[in-house]
Order: C-alpha cells, then sequence, then structure tokens
C-alpha cells in the first residue's frame, strides 16, 4: 500500500505541500481498509516521504 501511495505522488507530480485526499477518499480509491492505509501513511510519514498533520 505504501508504494502504491508513493507512485500515486510520483505519477500525479505532487509537489511537496500538496495535501493528499482525505482519508475516506482514499479508501475509495486503493481500495483498502482504513487500517491499512493509515499503516502505509505512517510508514511514509517515518521514511519522510509525507507528513502528517491532524485535520483542523
Amino acid at each position: 500500500m505504501a508504494r502504491e501511495l508513493v507512485n500515486h505522488i510520483v505519477e500525479n507530480d505532487l509537489v511537496e505541500g500538496t495535501k493528499l485526499p482525505n482519508e475516506k477518499q482514499l479508501v475509495e480509491v486503493f481500495e483498502v481498509g482504513r487500517t491499512t492505509l493509515r499503516e502505509a501513511l505512517r510508514l511514509l510519514e517515518t521514511r519522510g516521504v509525507i507528513s502528517i498533520r491532524p485535520a483542523r
């Protein structure tokens, strides 16, 4: 899942600071559960690929 997210970022030429779709949209697009998505996002955050910020 993490690899698919990275591919999505690269294929869509997302530049630093671009917001990803919200969790609900990502779950629908990638057809995975919330837990799987959250684990992938945390992994990418620990590797410095993305930055996770709480919703306001």
